[in-house]
């Protein structure tokens, strides 16, 4: 006869709620009590019945959602709102709070940053108020996050802008945004095609967008070689940006938003002169609907919530020895700015 949970609760002197949330490692029931109910289990042989578990997992996903408990959104910008000035981050925010409403969590971002409140003080606050779940927020360059003791804490990122600590991160595919826009392009006869990037772009992007341009322009006739124009060393002067144009001449130009606007400086009219795909789509604008990659910048966030909570029910702490990496892919859209673009 097959070991059940009652059997499980009376062996142990807990009840039978204790020992399914024990054995689901759900964090309402301490360490102690779950490390005791799964050795009483693992004495008695306890094996969960598959079908059981299906079943019980459908009853419990229809039922309505519960608080479980608060998700930290920390930001580690000079300024307190900065994240909110990037379109990206507050989509990612906009599918965090979502995708953790569905789980029964909130989401209350906090400025890791600030000047008058150390990073010592903010773990005190964390733990005080059972805050253990974190999401950090996408930096506004490459580099470190305040350094806190993550041994307490259950954490994921969105994107590639945190290099330490290591932890596991939803990002969008930023290699195939590219090479699905260089896809998309010589999909409609075009092979000269010219870059501008900025490097602490490129840099934030893990530099996926510069490999993999350079990988598909070097498959192109010598003479539809065009080098990258970087933003953040030729755009000091629009004359430095006029001659790159004049002197190679692209049907289409890559870049984002950025790039396009410094083009309307130098009165280069797209479609008219030039075709441009933009990376980073943000939806529809009042001003121009750029043809390009959506990044789907909502379901980066959806995702780390996952990756997070996944980790809290399985009372997962400190920074992984083997990181994971969730890379969702971007979705082509049509655009004014590529006229003659027609799905494929």
């Amino acid at each position: 006869m097959s070991v059940t949970i009652r059997d499980i609760a009376k062996q142990a002197g807990v009840s039978p709620t204790t020992v399914s949330f024990a054995l689901r490692d759900n964090p309402k029931i301490s360490a102690s009590t779950r490390a005791k109910v799964k050795e009483v289990a693992a004495a008695m042989g306890y094996k969960p019945d598959p079908y059981v578990s299906i079943l019980m997992a459908n009853k419990r996903a229809n039922r309505p959602v519960k608080y479980e408990a608060t998700l930290g959104f920390l930001t580690a910008w000079e300024e307190k709102d900065g994240w909110r000035q990037v379109e990206f981050c507050r989509r990612v925010f906009e599918g965090v709070k979502a995708r953790a409403a569905s789980l029964g969590f909130q989401v209350e971002p906090f400025w890791v940053a600030d000047p008058n409140i150390s990073i010592r003080r903010w773990e005190q606050i964390f733990l005080t108020r059972n805050i253990t779940g974190m999401i950090l927020a996408p930096l506004p360059e490459a580099g470190e996050f305040p350094p806190l003791h993550w041994e307490k804490f259950t954490v994921a990122t969105a994107g590639n802008t945190i290099l330490s600590p290591r932890i596991s991160k939803v990002t969008p595919h930023q290699y195939h945004v590219m090479a699905e826009a260089l896809r998309q392009i010589e999909a409609r006869g075009c092979t000269k095609v010219g870059l501008m990037l900025d490097h602490w772009v490129d840099d934030k992007v893990d530099d996926t967008w510069s490999a993999a341009y350079l990988t598909w322009r070097q498959k192109q006739p010598d003479r539809d070689h065009i080098p990258i124009f970087w933003l953040d060393e030729d755009a000091s002067s629009p004359k430095q940006l006029r001659a790159w144009f004049k002197t190679y001449r692209p049907d289409v130009i890559v870049g984002y938003s950025y790039g396009y606007e410094l083009l309307e400086k130098i009165d280069v009219t797209c479609p008219k002169d030039v075709k441009f795909v933009n990376l980073d789509v943000k939806g529809k604008s009042t001003r121009i609907q750029f043809a390009g990659i959506n990044q789907s910048a909502e379901n980066v966030g959806r995702g780390v919530v996952d990756l997070v909570v996944a980790q809290l029910h399985r009372n997962e702490r400190g920074l992984p020895v083997l990181p994971k990496t969730m890379m969702l892919e971007g979705i082509w859209q049509e655009g004014d700015t590529f006229p003659s673009a027609r799905p494929t």
